[in-house]
């Protein structure tokens, strides 16, 4: 992030536009296996999206309402205490969790109250600060729901990472539901229960609600056509496999220079079934990396080859790869293999193609 900040330290990279610069500064393992959004932090996410300048105002601003509710705590008012309390929790999870709209809606009330209480709040009587008292409450229980959530969805990822999905679902489960729009609880949770095969039906609906929440994110459409994949692999039902392959390619739609999602959907193409769609897709990644950072798709470009009887362009496909792969003798004992083999299909394949991680 101080990276990003550092090039663009005026108006920043844009407005949501995080996973760009990440993309291009980061690491191969970093950028190209897990791609993020957000800077999981407030106020470096704004210095980063929208420059130094705007986060000096949004701080000013800060400032002032802290000001403005310390003189009214001093004074003994309750619900000055209430929303410097509200104001103290958000700020706390804000720095670091992702920021959702929520956060911003809730961050905007409690500003609201203590930028004008002295001269529009408090005229109104006694009666508001009821409303206060209330408002306050709510807004720290919403604080700790969120900063809960996080805790939750964090050892509930761990436990689906370890295939224990039982008490992945039931961690998953209490982070939903203290922040319903928590969407990466949801696709783990969703992602356990397929794999619990507890009812695939409902799995398949609580994808599309979560693409109805966020209708133009490249990763949500993604990670949804990365469950589907794993709905089709558990029914074997068509409908499942077309919905996968349809938001593979509205997601690179939106993301058309993403190496890392063109692999991902070329191997499930491949796994359901679909190899010419899977070498559309490998063809693009390793047109976009070269194939340096993703030997294995043209592994995996070979053995579709290999399946269609195509032994000219397996044998292209493994001599390329051959130059970025470090076990060298077995993939040269492998080409060999295939240059002299007369039966492409029943030549057995070496190498382990590791599932798609969702």
């Amino acid at each position: 992030s101080w990276t990003i900040i550092q090039n663009n330290p005026v108006l920043g990279a844009g407005p949501t536009n995080f996973f760009i610069p990440f993309q291009m500064l980061g690491t191969t393992d970093q950028s190209n296996i897990e791609r993020f959004d957000d800077a999981h932090n407030m106020v470096i996410n704004m210095a980063v999206n929208i420059g130094l300048p705007a986060v000096l105002a949004f701080l000013v601003l800060i400032f002032i309402a802290v000001r403005n509710g310390w003189r009214e705590t001093i004074a003994k008012d309750s619900i000055s205490i209430w929303a410097l309390s509200g104001l103290a929790g958000l700020l706390a999870a804000a720095m670091f969790n992702p920021v959702s709209v929520a956060i911003w809606a809730l961050l905007g009330i409690i500003l609201g109250i203590m930028t004008s209480y002295t001269t529009i709040i408090r005229p109104i009587g006694a009666r508001i600060r009821v409303v206060g008292y209330v408002l306050g409450i709510a807004l720290m229980v919403v604080a700790v729901g969120f900063i809960s959530s996080e805790v939750f969805t964090k050892y509930g990822y761990s436990a689906y990472l370890l295939k224990d999905n039982t008490k992945a679902q039931g961690l998953l489960k209490k982070s939903v539901f203290l922040n319903p729009l928590n969407t990466t609880a949801r696709t783990f949770l969703i992602g356990s229960e397929i794999n619990l095969r507890t009812d695939l039906g409902k799995s398949a609906e609580d994808i599309e609600s979560i693409l109805r929440q966020h209708p133009y994110a490249s990763q949500n459409f993604k990670k949804a056509a990365d469950l589907y994949y794993r709905i089709y692999m558990a029914s074997k039902e068509d409908r499942y496999k077309q919905r996968s392959l349809e938001l593979y390619d509205r997601a690179l739609v939106l993301e058309p220079d993403s190496a890392p999602m063109y692999a991902s959907a070329g191997y499930a193409a491949y796994k359901m079934g679909e190899s010419q769609k899977s070498l559309e897709f490998l063809d693009k990644q390793i047109e976009i990396s070269g194939g340096k950072d993703y030997p294995y798709s043209l592994i995996l470009k070979s053995k579709i080859h290999m399946d269609l009887n195509q032994k000219e362009e397996a044998v292209k496909a493994l001599k390329t790869a051959q130059g970025f792969i470090t076990d060298q003798p077995l993939l040269k004992n492998y080409i060999t293999e295939v240059e002299k083999s007369t039966d492409l299909k029943s030549l057995a394949f070496p190498f382990y193609l590791s599932d798609i991680d969702i």
